[in-house]
């Protein structure tokens, strides 16, 4: 991945696919599978590609996604899904699967780079809720930017 990846809204995705031509990053954004229902039912219906890997922590890492898979039913627009899970051991020999999220991306999902996209999306989370949430909620009463990047 030689171009700049950015985590941004859902809401401006169909934005980021329309004006590609003319922007120099790619993107993965966070979502919420119940508010794509289009998107979720063609990910059902369609072959997941899957690897399993470790975690940061050393877990088990599931990966599985599908690429070009139609968002919206009323665009023309198609994009990459990708969902993953981690195994935590637990005291008593099982597993307890944590969620770990879904993401679209512009980007093509392979088993050579899928973990990547993970650890990016993930790193994302984890600036913005050690640095933002604490810079909001701990007594620097900074409030959240929601202006537009592009």
């Amino acid at each position: 991945m030689n171009k700049l990846s950015k985590i941004i809204s859902i809401l401006y995705w169909y934005q980021v696919m329309h004006s590609k031509k003319h922007l120099s990053f790619s993107a993965i954004i966070s979502m919420i599978a119940d508010k794509y229902k289009t998107l979720m039912d063609n990910v059902q219906s369609l072959d997941k590609s899957k690897i399993e890997t470790l975690s940061l922590r050393k877990n088990k890492l599931i990966i599985e996604w599908v690429n070009d898979v139609e968002l919206f039913t009323s665009t023309k627009v198609r994009t990459n899904y990708i969902a993953a899970w981690e195994l935590v051991p637990q005291k008593d020999g099982s597993n307890k699967s944590q969620y770990y999220g879904k993401w679209i991306t512009d980007l093509e999902i392979t088993s050579d780079n899928a973990k990547t996209i993970i650890d990016g999306a993930r790193a994302h989370w984890k600036i913005k809720n050690e640095c933002f949430y604490s810079l909001k909620n701990h007594g620097y009463n900074i409030e959240h930017n929601y202006r537009q990047w592009f």
